[in-house]
């Protein structure tokens, strides 16, 4: 009977400890988005938004400041 309790803890340790190491790539990758400095917003933006990557005039932007 103790033999049984003790493989099905280490069966339970084995499922949560693999639940934790493991990463959901997919899951991430969505999610982590590039974030850049703008030197005209003085501000962190992501990539998507900055205006010194764009050829957009950057005193169009809604972050920037005088």
């Amino acid at each position: 009977m103790r033999i049984i309790i003790i493989l099905l803890a280490i069966i339970l340790l084995y499922f949560i400890v693999k639940s934790l190491i493991r990463k959901d790539d997919k899951l991430h990758n969505k999610s982590k988005q590039k974030i850049l400095y703008c030197k005209y917003c003085k501000i962190y933006m992501t990539a998507e938004e900055i205006c010194s990557l764009d050829d957009n005039n950057y005193k169009n932007c809604k972050n920037y400041k005088n």
